[in-house]
């Protein structure tokens, strides 16, 4: 809130004030950043579906809807062939089936993206290690 006056020169001089509230709104200015960038996580062979795995977690200084980041994997052929999903909201990596290091890959490298509200985003890397468990 700012106050304006203004003054003329006459005889009387007159005047008049007025209060004059500013909002100032937030411009999507900020990209979201991870923290870190790289993820390591490992998980037994033997946890059942639905079971959460790792939590990537990305910031953003912008405010309201600027400042909501949602996590996705990137729509490529690889990405959804991942027994994994993640939680748009938390960023929580969770299995969607069965895993077995004996038959499948025995380790998962793939990329996470973070978005705002204003469709900046950013990418971090994550590699899931699959420990075989004597079966």
């Amino acid at each position: 809130r700012i106050t304006i006056s203004a003054t003329d020169h006459g005889t009387p001089p007159l005047s008049a004030t007025i209060e004059v509230d500013i909002t100032l709104l937030d411009f999507n200015d900020n990209e979201p950043i991870f923290n870190p960038t790289f993820y390591n996580a490992t998980v037994s062979e033997d946890e059942d579906v639905g079971h959460c795995i790792v939590q990537v977690s990305a910031s953003d200084p912008d405010e309201g809807v600027n400042g909501v980041v949602t996590y996705s994997f990137p729509q490529t052929p690889i990405a959804r062939q991942l027994p994994f999903e993640i939680r748009s909201d938390s960023g929580w990596i969770c299995m969607t089936q069965t895993l077995d290091h004996d038959t499948e890959p025995s380790k998962y490298d793939f990329s996470v993206t973070a978005k705002d509200g204003g469709n900046l985003d950013a990418t971090a890397w994550v590699s899931i290690f699959i420990d075989d468990i004597n079966d």
